[in-house]
């Protein structure tokens, strides 16, 4: 039995919710430029950059970190100029731009089978509840995610300059899309690493043009320090695999009978000692070894598939499998992170539709209890209370891990098909031998 959906005009639904959803943030954005955003942090960069300040120090302003590159501190510059509210409604307005523009043309150009519009329309739909959390908070996830389903659809074409460019700015941005660099180009030796490591390198040097050397030199210094340095901060943000695994393991801690369990004070306290407790479940060292070890299982699965997938099966798996790799082993996945799998789960979940039979509702429950899991659970949609003990319990993580287990259902999936294909085409090609025989 196919499943059907009502005939409605989801293009027109799907707009008219990101222009609401997307308009109505910017307002917000404007009228309060100060608390519920990065922007604040970012803000602050830009002005450090341009003074010749350190970027990578903790912030009095905001007592926060800015992580990214010194190219992307220069980038953030025509946000920064502007006044607060403006400046922090244009950045989200960016941010969304790129991230809407990047997934259209990965929908039209990048996926495996063409989609119809109402098809392209569920996706977005379907990727908005991920989506709208970081969008709303201003994080450069959104952006990050853009570039690279702009560098996959590129890819898919045969455009590799254009893909090195584009992952090379997610990877100046965020840092961790440099794993996808090194994936593709392990899958395309002769067409990418060359040309990402020419775009990159020319990222990296730009800001030698707009700030005095010594100065740069210094930034990229303190850059790498804060990067090599600053995986023991904000525990209580993190929501990788590691820390999953720590909270399941260790139980929930005590806190002493002096707090009233109905007061905040108790609830901080609780949370305090649930993460110094937990913690993590391995140490850096080792929950990094472990994750190049999974990295090396993605490339084997993504070599092993490409044998027997065309190239834009193999990207769309290539970049399914990154982002999930990113949600469970980077040191610094935090719940906004979560949105950067959006379109391709969003496409999962479509493209399960499409067909028939147990699969399709099988995978239906799946993705979308894996969609929910990892955005409005730890919203106010499953009310406060709801919401702190879903998060507590890590079950983002939970829903990348169930993404993650669908992935390795469908690698399979698809290769028994390719397989019975193959023998079909060879039982019919025996038998035109046999004719023309006859």
């Amino acid at each position: 039995m196919r499943m059907t959906i009502p005939r409605w005009n989801w293009p027109a639904l799907a707009a008219v919710l990101w222009v609401c959803g997307v308009s109505g943030i910017a307002v917000e954005a404007y009228l309060r430029p100060r608390g519920r955003t990065v922007f604040d942090i970012y803000a602050v960069a830009g002005h450090r950059w341009w003074a010749g300040e350190d970027l990578y120090t903790r912030q009095v302003e905001t007592r926060e970190f800015f992580r990214y590159s010194p190219a992307a501190a220069i980038a953030l510059r025509p946000f920064v100029a502007l006044p607060p509210g403006a400046g922090n409604a244009a950045w989200k307005v960016a941010n969304a731009g790129v991230f809407l523009f990047g997934t259209w043309v990965w929908c039209r150009r990048g996926v495996p089978r063409p989609l119809s519009r109402n098809q392209t329309a569920w996706v977005f739909l379907l990727a908005s509840p991920l989506a709208m959390t970081s969008l709303h908070i201003g994080q450069a996830n959104l952006m990050t995610t853009g570039f690279v389903l702009l560098g996959l659809a590129a890819a898919a074409q045969d455009r590799w300059w254009r893909a090195a460019a584009f992952v090379a700015a997610a990877t100046l941005i965020k840092v961790f899309p440099i794993a996808l660099a090194l994936l593709l180009g392990s899958l395309y030796w002769r067409q990418f690493p060359l040309r990402f490591a020419v775009v990159l390198a020319a990222g990296l040097v730009l800001p030698f043009l707009a700030q005095s050397p010594d100065v740069v030199a210094r930034q990229y210094e303190s850059w790498y320090t804060h990067l090599t340095e600053s995986n023991d901060l904000n525990y209580d943000r993190l929501r990788s695999l590691n820390m999953m695994l720590g909270v399941y393991s260790r139980g929930a801690p005590d806190v002493p009978a002096a707090f009233d369990p109905q007061s905040k004070e108790y609830l901080a306290e609780r949370d305090r000692r649930w993460f110094s407790q937990s913690r993590i479940l391995f140490g850096p060292l080792v929950f990094t070894l472990i994750g190049t070890a999974a990295g090396g299982l993605v490339f084997a699965a993504c070599a092993w598939s490409a044998r027997w997938s065309d190239r834009r099966a193999l990207l769309t798996r290539a970049g399914a499998w990154f982002f999930v790799w990113v949600l469970l082993f980077s040191p610094a996945t935090e719940n906004p992170t979560y949105s950067i799998v959006a379109p391709v789960i969003a496409w999962a979940a479509v493209e399960s539709f499409r067909g028939g039979g147990p699969w399709a509702w099988v995978s239906g429950v799946v993705l979308l209890t894996s969609i929910f899991l990892m955005g409005p659970s730890v919203t106010d949609v499953t009310t406060p209370h709801g919401r702190e003990f879903l998060d507590r319990y890590t079950v983002t993580t939970l829903g990348a891990v169930l993404f993650q287990l669908w992935l390795i259902a469908n690698l399979v999936r698809d290769w028994l098909r390719s397989k019975s294909g193959a023998v079909e085409a060879e039982g019919v090609a025996k038998a035109e031998v046999t004719q023309g025989v006859n």
